[in-house]
C-alpha cells in the first residue's frame, strides 16, 4: 500500500456541508456560514481503498468527559517494509446522538492524524447562497430567532467554495496533554499506549458497563440477543465476566447494528 494516499482530497460527492451559524440581516435578509467535513463512511472507504479491510483496525477507550479513538494501520507499506502503527484522538459527546456523535468525531479526528481529510482544515468558513423560496436540489434551513420565531431560508453551497488552496503543514492536535503534529510518530506517547493495553484487560468497570445498559435500553435489546452476542463473541454468558475492551466491542456491535426503538 502507499500510505501517502490517505492523503488525498475526497472527491465533491464524498465532501458535506453544514451549517456554523446563521443570522439575519437589518435589511431582513438571512445569512447562513457553512463549513466542509466527510463523514465516518467516507473515511471507513478511504481505509478500505488504500489499506485494505484486514490491514486496519480502530479501538476505543472511554474517558470521563468523552472517547478516545486509535486507528491501527499495519501491512506493507511501500517504502518502509512491513509496518503497525496506532494514531489516536479523541472527542466529548456531541449534542446530537452524544454517544454515537462522541464515536464519530473521535473516529475522524484519528484519522486525521493519518492524513485523510487533513486538508479540509485550512478550508476557510465560506458564506451560503440563499433563497428564501423553495429550489430544487438546495438545502432547507431555518433560523431562530431571540423571540422564538423561526425564519425558513433554503441554501445551497457557493461553487467559489470548492476551490481552495491546500492547507499549511499541520494542524497541531492536542493528544493527550501533549501537543503534536499529525505526522509526528507516536513514540511520544509510549506511556498512554501501554496504559490502554493494560486497561483493556481490567474487568469492565461500572463506567464501561454503564454505557452498555444505556445503549441496551434505548435500542430495547432483549436479555437473550445480549447473551448470544457474548457468547458468540467471546464465550462469556454474564456481563460481570466482561473485561472493559470486550464490553467496548460488545458496544460498539450495538450502536452499529441496532436502530433507536420508536418510542425511546
Amino acid at each position: 500500500m502507499n500510505i501517502q494516499d490517505l492523503k488525498k482530497p475526497f472527491d465533491r460527492d464524498e465532501i458535506e456541508w453544514r451549517i456554523q451559524s446563521s443570522g439575519i440581516k437589518g435589511n431582513g435578509e438571512v445569512w447562513a456560514k457553512i463549513i466542509a467535513y466527510v463523514q465516518a463512511r467516507a473515511v471507513m472507504d478511504r481505509l478500505d481503498y488504500v489499506c485494505g479491510p484486514h490491514a486496519w483496525s480502530d479501538q476505543y477507550v472511554f474517558e470521563p468527559k468523552g472517547v478516545m479513538c486509535g486507528i491501527t494501520i499495519q501491512g506493507q507499506i511501500e517504502g518502509k517494509g512491513c509496518y503497525n502503527q496506532t494514531k489516536w484522538d479523541g472527542a466529548e459527546p456531541t449534542q446530537v446522538e452524544s454517544f454515537k456523535g462522541g464515536l464519530s468525531d473521535a473516529f475522524k479526528r484519528a484519522a486525521v492524524k493519518w492524513g485523510i481529510g487533513r486538508y479540509l482544515y485550512s478550508w476557510e468558513v465560506q458564506f451560503a447562497e440563499i433563497s428564501m423560496k423553495a429550489q430544487k436540489g438546495w438545502n432547507y434551513a431555518s433560523h431562530k430567532a431571540k423571540d422564538g420565531s423561526y425564519t425558513k431560508y433554503w441554501w445551497k453551497v457557493p461553487e467559489s467554495a470548492w476551490h481552495q488552496g491546500e492547507p499549511p503543514e499541520g494542524p497541531f492536535v492536542t493528544i493527550p496533554s501533549k501537543l503534536i503534529k499529525p505526522d509526528d510518530n507516536d513514540s511520544q506517547l509510549p506511556n498512554y499506549a501501554e496504559a490502554v493495553g493494560a486497561e483493556k484487560e481490567k474487568p469492565a468497570s461500572k463506567a464501561y458497563l454503564k454505557l452498555l445498559r444505556d445503549e441496551v435500553s434505548k435500542k430495547s435489546i432483549d436479555k437473550d440477543t445480549i447473551k448470544k452476542q457474548m457468547l458468540m463473541m467471546f464465550g462469556k454468558g454474564s456481563s460481570a465476566e466482561l473485561t472493559n475492551d470486550e464490553c467496548t466491542k460488545l458496544l460498539m456491535k450495538f450502536v452499529r447494528t441496532y436502530e433507536v426503538k420508536d418510542g425511546n
